[in-house]
């Protein structure tokens, strides 16, 4: 009674008071849990009934792989469970299947979840849809879009699900057709007026190019809410109609005024605070941070405050991209990046280490772009001994995939100081100097009168780029 209530922790406290427990109470309780949103509990629970020699049936391996597609971070213990299913001969039970292949897809081991579609008897809509949407997430487009192919020749009716995962798939100009045909499947099953739906063919339109026809979409949906009112801002954004993304915020705000039902949420700010960094509109920017201010129900979450800070950043007020840093509830690496790049790009050096420092008090692991800003700072401050330390930092401690902007930063500040030997020896640890990197050398050897490198370099600028004239000049000098 209380698993079916929803009741999880009640549907507990009564198992635990049982003396007999059997296959069925145990499943019960699991399922409870994992359809509560608690998979951690679930997975406990379960391990638990394997202790205890209760062998699950089909829907204990059902319920407790719902609990694993919970998060990418299960995908270790789905792997577990699935060597559980076919030691216990349910692997080929189709409900086990389905939830395996469901289970696989959304912890982002898509290779793995399609594999098991061909081995599945008849894979019913909601595991093709899990697989269409790893595929597509995982940034697979052409994959997604030949799955939902085969679905298609198999017989299997798309539902709404299938149809916004696929339109996901649909990333660029080269997809629009098959973006065009999915819409007429939308408008033979009449869902082109659901809002999800709807929201995601305009965002399907704007990712392949056509303004006007994601227009005509957003203007077939019945009672618009705030994701479709965004999607619709943001393609008007992508396609640089500011004025336009603006006469549709204050659409909206109208209709909330009306309408006490629709909310105004922080995420239709973002992109038009976007808009405002892309077009280093200050003034703009800051009405719409006041309006957000202004209105007490509006949260400013990490997304809406990273692009806040980016805003006030591009704009060059680092004072105000610091305020709202500073008052940040809750901060993601992007938000230390935004603001480590501020400084960095504002030429204040000695507040990016101080930012970089504070990024390493506070627990938070930095990645490639914190080091590329880390290294800037160091190069544009010329100290050397601080930009090796972190370059080693990077690489050492972090285990950092190094790019070339982190070798180029350091090249050019070697360079500059006139460590010539180190610099060539540095870039010729990269997998592929690029041209940057040669004339980065090219320029200190023109700095510091070394004529014979500096030939060197030009030469292998030449070879990747035949038409630079600075090259050019440099290697008829030097000979």
């Amino acid at each position: 009674m209380y698993a079916k209530c929803g009741s999880a922790r009640d549907a507990l406290a009564a198992f635990d008071s049982m003396r007999d427990r059997n296959v069925v109470s145990w499943t019960t309780v699991v399922t409870a849990f994992a359809h509560a949103g608690h998979p951690t509990a679930a997975l406990r629970l379960f391990q638990r009934m394997l202790a205890e020699g209760i062998a699950p049936n089909k829907v204990t391996f059902v319920a407790v792989l719902h609990a694993c597609s919970d998060s990418r971070e299960l995908l270790d213990p789905g792997r577990m469970i699935h060597r559980c299913c076919e030691e216990s001969g349910l692997g080929r039970d189709r409900s086990v299947a389905i939830s395996l292949a469901n289970m696989y897809g959304k912890c982002g081991d898509v290779d793995t979840a399609a594999s098991m579609l061909d081995e599945m008897f008849q894979p019913d809509v909601i595991a093709w849809s899990a697989v269409i949407t790893g595929f597509a997430q995982q940034g697979r487009s052409s994959d997604a879009l030949h799955l939902f192919r085969r679905m298609q020749h198999e017989g299997v009716i798309a539902n709404k699900i299938t149809l916004v995962a696929t339109l996901s798939a649909c990333t660029d100009s080269s997809s629009l057709a098959d973006g065009k045909f999915l819409h007429s499947l939308i408008v033979e099953k009449k869902l082109e007026s659901d809002v999800i739906v709807g929201g995601a063919l305009v965002t399907m339109y704007t990712n392949c190019g056509s303004l006007d026809d994601a227009r005509r979409a957003f203007g077939a949906v019945r009672r618009p809410n705030v994701i479709a009112w965004t999607a619709m801002i943001s393609a008007c954004v992508h396609f640089g109609e500011l004025d336009e993304a603006l006469q549709i915020f204050r659409l909206i705000e109208a209709q909330c005024l009306d309408d006490r039902e629709l909310l105004l949420d922080g995420i239709v700010f973002v992109p038009l605070i976007n808009a405002c960094a892309r077009l280093t509109d200050l003034s703009q920017g800051r009405r719409l941070h006041a309006r957000i201010s202004s209105d007490g129900s509006i949260k400013v979450d990490v997304q809406l405050g990273n692009a806040l800070v980016n805003m006030y950043s591009k704009c060059g007020s680092v004072e105000e991209a610091a305020r709202v840093f500073d008052g940040m509830k809750y901060r993601s690496t992007v938000s230390w990046n935004t603001m480590i790049s501020a400084y960095a790009i504002a030429g204040h050096s000695e507040k990016v280490l101080w930012m970089f420092h504070r990024m390493q008090q506070e627990g938070v692991e930095p990645d490639e772009v914190s080091f590329v800003g880390v290294l800037s700072a160091c190069n544009a401050a010329g100290t050397v001994e601080e930009g090796c330390k972190y370059f080693g930092l990077c690489c050492e401690e972090y285990r950092i995939l190094l790019e070339p902007q982190h070798f180029g930063c350091l090249i050019d500040l070697l360079g500059r100081v006139g460590y010539l030997d180190e610099a060539e020896r540095l870039l010729r640890r990269m997998k592929e100097p690029d041209v940057m990197a040669w004339m980065m050398l090219l320029d200190a050897c023109r700095i510091h009168n070394d004529l014979t490198r500096a030939k060197a370099a030009a030469e292998r600028v030449l070879e990747l780029d035949p038409g630079n004239s600075a090259a050019y000049i440099m290697y008829t000098q030097s000979s």
